[in-house]
Formats: structure tokens, C-alpha cells, sequence
């Protein structure tokens, strides 16, 4: 059987592997890559939705192991304790860190649209120009319009 000290690693490996799959993903080279992708932006969306799944797993386990702390409850006994501040410790970290991560995928976010927004300007303006220079000759001789 495992004890609490081993079930709050556990936790926080888990928690950690989770950050570290969202931290080694190599976004920078896909936002500004010359190809604008969709897949980039459906890769942040679905960062996004991992973290906010990490993020609801945590984030109950800080308030219940703060409760669980506590000295003026005396359903827990004092020795047993120092075993929740085990969990505590890392949870906490793994919530801010989990916040810095999303704060960081939606500056990602925001710079993936900026830049779409931008080819799509571009490929608008090659478009026109091209379009202009082809309606040229096929308007009707003698027409001012």
C-alpha cells in the first residue's frame, strides 16, 4: 500500500509530465513558420484544453489539502499532517505553473491569429493585383467603365 507521501509524487509527476509535453512542444517554429497552418492553431487550442484538464484535477486538491492542514480540525490526527503538506507543496506548484502555461498558450494564440490574419492580407493583395492586371485586357474597347 502506498503511503500519502507517495500518492502526492504520484500526483505531481503526473501533473508535471503534463507541463513538460506542453513546454518541449516546439509552437514557436510553427507560429512563425512561413506556412501558415490550421494545425498550429488546433495544436494550441488542444494545449489549451489539457492544461484547463490538469488545471480542474489540481486545483481541488490545493483547497481540500489546505483544509486538510489545518490545526483546528481534529478529525486529523497531527502526525498524519505533515503527510497533506507533501501534496500540497506540489500541487501549488503545478497550479502556478499550470496558470503561466496557459497565460503562455494564449500569447501564442493571439500572435498564430496575427500572423494568419497578415498572409491572409497579403494573398488578398496578390489577388487583387493579379486581378487587375487580367481585367485590363478584357475590357470592352471604347468603354470608360
Amino acid at each position: 500500500m502506498t503511503s500519502p507521501r507517495d500518492s502526492g509524487q504520484v500526483v505531481a509527476c503526473a501533473a508535471y509530465a503534463g507541463g513538460s509535453r506542453v513546454a518541449d512542444v516546439a509552437l514557436e517554429d510553427d507560429i512563425f513558420n512561413e506556412r501558415i497552418s490550421r494545425d498550429t492553431t488546433m495544436r494550441i487550442y488542444t494545449l489549451k484544453r489539457d492544461l484547463l484538464e490538469i488545471k480542474r484535477g489540481v486545483s481541488p486538491l490545493v483547497d481540500i489539502c489546505n483544509r486538510l492542514m489545518r490545526s483546528d480540525l481534529d478529525l486529523i490526527p497531527d502526525d498524519a499532517r505533515p503527510y497533506f503538506r507533501d501534496v500540497y507543496d506540489p500541487a501549488v506548484r503545478i497550479n502556478e505553473k499550470v496558470d503561466g502555461l496557459r497565460e503562455l498558450l494564449a500569447t501564442a494564440l493571439e500572435a498564430n491569429l496575427s500572423l494568419t490574419t497578415i498572409a491572409q492580407n497579403e494573398a488578398t493583395k496578390r489577388i487583387t493585383g493579379w486581378a487587375a492586371i487580367f481585367a485590363i485586357p478584357t475590357r470592352p474597347r471604347g468603354s470608360t467603365a
